[in-house]
């Protein structure tokens, strides 16, 4: 038997160079199709946009035409329901017997902190002082 030496052995390997090459051909085909694709699509709309059916051009001779400028509008919406507050407040009167009210705050008023909403009728109340300032 014969030694082989390693540094006299060369390795020869086999190239498959059709590999890249199809991938390359595949990519090539797939960018045609779409260019294809694409020009298909383009014609389509084209020939849409610019036909109305009859062959013919659309005629504006006979339009009007409007300026139209940019301005604030006010939008309201009309919806039947109940609309009811997130903090409710109790408001319970301490007066003894009837209180009537003489004067109350008109719906849709914004209310500040200390503003008067209600009045009552004190006459009741004042009779009573009187009453006790006499005796």
């Amino acid at each position: 038997m014969s030694s082989i030496n390693p540094t006299s052995v060369t390795t020869i390997g086999i190239v498959d160079e059709s590999q890249p090459r199809f991938q390359f051909r595949r990519g090539r085909l797939i960018a045609l199709a779409m260019i294809i694709i694409f020009a298909l699509a383009t014609g389509v709309y084209w020939k849409s946009a610019h036909s109305s059916g009859r062959g013919s051009a659309l005629n504006l001779d006979g339009a009007s035409w409007v300026h139209v400028q940019p301005q604030d509008m006010d939008v309201k919406i009309t919806r039947d329901g109940e609309l009811g507050s997130v903090n409710n407040i109790d408001i319970i009167c301490q007066v003894e017997g009837q209180a009537t009210i003489t004067q109350l705050v008109k719906e849709g008023i914004n209310a500040k902190k200390g503003d008067v909403l209600v009045t009552l009728d004190s006459s009741a109340i004042q009779v009573k002082i009187d009453d006790a300032t006499l005796a």
